[in-house]
């Protein structure tokens, strides 16, 4: 957000709400349809993908401050290509469509 100056970055925050997540707590899923995304203001997320055969998910990253989840899905207007869970109580800032 650095390149933005701060009349953009003023209404940009007014577009976002807070959103908290517990440990655990499950943001969004694969598969879903996307209309939101997410940027983590403080924690930690995890990235998951479901493994083949189903029956499983594979940790494949994580997001943490400053970093954003679920942008692709909602600028391409496909379904969501990961599930993300919280790995720790995170609070992020969220921009819907």
């Amino acid at each position: 957000l650095d390149m933005f100056d701060a009349a953009f970055k003023l209404e940009l925050a007014k577009c976002l709400t807070l959103q908290m997540a517990e440990e655990g707590e499950t943001l969004f899923c694969q598969g879903e349809r996307a209309d939101s995304l997410m940027i983590v203001l403080k924690g930690c997320v995890g990235v998951y993908l479901l493994k083949s055969p189903p029956g499983g998910e594979m940790l494949v990253g994580q997001k943490r401050e400053g970093d954003v989840l679920g942008e692709l899905a909602l600028l391409t207007e496909q379904p969501r290509s990961a599930t993300c869970r919280a790995i720790s109580k995170t609070t992020m800032a969220r921009l819907g469509k």
